[in-house]
């Protein structure tokens, strides 16, 4: 009868090792996390691709893994890629003020929908901006209206300013700021 009961004991320990072997894979790199990322990613590029293809002629493509500079190695992470637009990879720091800035609204803009955030604070964003590119950026504001219940956008320029119908004017009189 001791026999049995260490006999049960050893089956029931098997059995737990198994359940952690399979947690411990369900948590692990190529478990639910991989599976999370391979789901989120297509659809956060095609979200960004979408905004800004709006602002501009160029386009980014994510990437999680990427071979080291030996190519012997992989290195995780989120790697993106930009494409002006006529399809040749350039570095983030070759695009100008302007079009950075495209890039940052686009993936922002795709990552705050992704979250499900129920409002957005853009504060100036629009500096450095040409006119052709202010014009393509009032468009998204429009957009961004409609699809968040609080949108607060800080900015002196005239046009954007004008596309909102709800407005708290801020000017400075003798150096201190006053609600118009």
């Amino acid at each position: 009868s001791e026999l049995e009961l260490l006999k049960l004991t050893q089956a029931e320990s098997l059995t737990i090792i198994e359940n952690l072997s399979f947690l411990k894979e369900a948590f692990g790199s190529n478990g639910i996390k991989a599976m999370v990322i391979d789901f989120i990613i297509p659809r956060l590029e095609d979200r960004i691709n979408d905004i800004l293809g709006k602002l501009s002629d160029f386009r980014i493509h994510l990437e999680t893994q990427k071979s080291t500079a030996s190519g012997e190695s992989t290195m995780e992470g989120l790697f993106i890629t930009i494409f002006n637009e006529h399809g040749l990879e350039f570095s983030y720091d070759n695009y100008s003020g302007g079009e950075r800035i495209k890039i940052i609204v686009a993936i922002s803009e795709a990552l705050a929908e992704i979250q499900n955030i129920g409002f957005r604070v853009l504060d100036e964003l629009f500096i450095g901006l040409d006119e052709e590119s202010t014009e393509k950026f009032v468009e998204v504001m429009a957009a961004l209206q409609e699809r968040f219940a609080q949108l607060i956008c800080i900015s002196h320029l005239r046009n954007i300013k004008e596309t909102f119908a709800d407005r708290i004017e801020v000017v400075k009189v003798n150096g201190i700021s006053k609600i118009i």
